[in-house]
């Protein structure tokens, strides 16, 4: 486990759900595996209001990504020609100026037998505090 990181599965088909996990490993206990397209898919922000509450996600995979991925936009998934908003709840609301992480951490897709498909990411840049806030808002997405 890398100290003071998390893990979050964001289910994109065929309902958006998320799951949070200290390991990567646990994912594949869940039944999800690779893809096949690496463990480096692009650059992620956590997208936060301005007291820094995280309310989604931004992705702007790499090259080609987007477009396996063949994704319907709905009200907790949104995207442009360059980057995927995968949001938490309702709330789409967000403040640039604290929202521009630029991770590349790890981000790989994984996929489940049915069908299913997700980001794997990891967060590890982030303080214990907002490591806690990003667990919190994942628990309370479900």
């Amino acid at each position: 486990m890398h100290r003071n990181s998390v893990y979050i599965i964001a289910q994109l088909k065929p309902e958006v759900r998320f799951f949070a996990c200290d390991e990567k490993d646990q994912a594949y206990g869940l039944g999800w595996h690779d893809a096949g397209l690496g463990e480096w898919n692009g650059f992620y922000d956590v997208l936060r209001q301005e007291d820094g509450t995280p309310v989604g996600f931004r992705v702007w995979p790499f090259e080609g990504v987007l477009e396996l991925l063949k994704l319907t936009e709905n009200k907790r998934l949104e995207f442009d020609s360059t980057s995927i908003r995968v949001l938490f709840g309702e709330q789409n609301k967000w403040c640039e100026k604290v929202s521009c992480d630029q991770d590349f951490d790890y981000i790989s897709i994984i996929q489940k037998a049915d069908g299913s498909l997700a980001f794997l990411l990891r967060f590890s840049g982030l303080t214990t505090k907002e490591l806690l806030l990003l667990k919190n808002a994942v628990e309370e997405a479900k």
